[in-house]
Parts: structure tokens; sequence; C-alpha cells
């Protein structure tokens, strides 16, 4: 009877359970035991990258922080990894050219000198930066809606948004190309992870990245 009451009963308890175990299991890098590393890591840069409003949208927070916190150093550190190789390959190759036409930027002469030493401080910014943009981008989603998921939601979707840092490969362009497309991705990811709506979602998220980001230009001796 229980069985035939399983098959023919009720299935509104069961329906929602398996949609969200389905929801979460869409997320590879959170499977990588049966998926492997690689394949894993390669889903899911592939997913937060390219089809980002799926891929957040089955955020519920359920699964912790600790997967999303190991994908995030590793986007970093891959992306400083990526943007430093980017700056050498231009000073190989154009930096005669940009030196002659004043374009070289603060630094760049030094790169090689200072590669042994500035993975320690990038990746302690990195995740500084993810702190407090996950905590900034948490509260003013709390002040703009009482129904916000779990700070857990907020923090993956930072962390996943850190697949942006993979941008730092393109010469140039790269550094404020991966930090763009991080503030596009973290939007999507918060309106879809939240459900927030996009003027809700721009409201909590652009305010904060904004200075965040005039901070870190400050603090670089970059703004004037």
């Amino acid at each position: 009877d229980a069985i035939a009451a399983m098959g023919d009963g009720d299935h509104q308890g069961i329906a929602p359970m398996a949609r969200h175990m389905q929801v979460e299991m869409s997320i590879p890098w959170e499977n990588r035991g049966e998926l492997g590393l690689f394949a894993a890591w390669r889903r899911t840069v592939g997913l937060a990258l390219f089809s980002p409003a799926r891929f957040f949208g089955g955020f519920g927070g359920s699964q912790g922080i600790a997967g999303a916190f190991l994908f995030y150093l590793m986007a970093s550190l891959l992306g400083t990894l990526l943007e430093v190789a980017g700056v050498v390959l231009v000073k190989t190759f154009w930096g005669d050219v940009m030196t002659a036409q004043g374009l070289v930027l603060n630094g760049l002469g030094d790169t090689m000198q200072t590669v042994p030493g500035m993975f320690g401080g990038a990746m302690a910014e990195a995740v500084v930066r993810l702190l407090v943009i996950a905590l900034g981008y948490h509260c003013c989603a709390k002040l703009l809606s009482s129904r916000t998921k779990p700070f857990a939601t907020t923090f993956r979707v930072v962390a996943y948004s850190g697949a942006a840092a993979l941008a730092g490969i393109l010469p140039l362009v790269g550094i404020a190309g991966a930090r763009l497309w991080f503030l596009a991705l973290s939007i999507v990811g918060m309106c879809r992870a939240h459900n927030l709506g996009w003027g809700k979602t721009i409201l909590a998220v652009l305010p904060v990245y904004m200075v965040i980001l005039a901070l870190v230009l400050y603090l670089s001796g970059i703004a004037v």
C-alpha cells in the first residue's frame, strides 16, 4: 500500500526534493569526486562563463561554500598566472614599440623580477576581495528583498563568478576584461540565484562593485 501510495498519491513532497537534488547535482565542480577533477573544472568553467543564467539558477546554498571557495582560489591563481603571461608576452614582442610610444605600464619592466614573490599577495588580495564583495552584495540584497537566500548562495555566486579571471590571458585588455566579465557574471548570478529581478540586482551589485573597484585602484596607485 505504501508503495502504491508513492506511485499514485500526492507527489508534492517528492517532486520538489527531486528537482532540488537535480539542480544541485548540475554543478559539476561540487561533484568532482564522480566526474574527476579536470572534467568537473572544465564543465564548471564552461557553464559559468558561457551559460551563467542556467548555471547560477540552480544555486540553493545547501552544498556549503568549501567547494566554491576552492574553485575560486584555483581560478584566481590561474588568472594571476595568465595575467603575468600576458604582460610578459606584451613585453617580449611589443615592449620596444610601446616604450617608443610612451605606452608602457608602470612596473612592466620589473614583471619577471617580481613573479616569485607576487602570488602570495595576489591570493591574499583575492580572498579578501571575495569576502568583502560577497558580504556587500548580500547585505544590499537583504535590504532590497526579504526573500533573499542564505549567505552561502551569495558566496557561491561570487566565488564561481571568479571564473572570469581566466580572461587574464588576453594581452592588455585581459585585466580590465576579467573585471567586467566578473561584474556581468555576478549580476546574472545574483539575479538568478536569489530571484531578485534585474532592477534590484543592479541596485545591490553595482554600487558595491564600483566602491570596491575604486578602492582597489586607489590603493594600487592607479587613481589620482
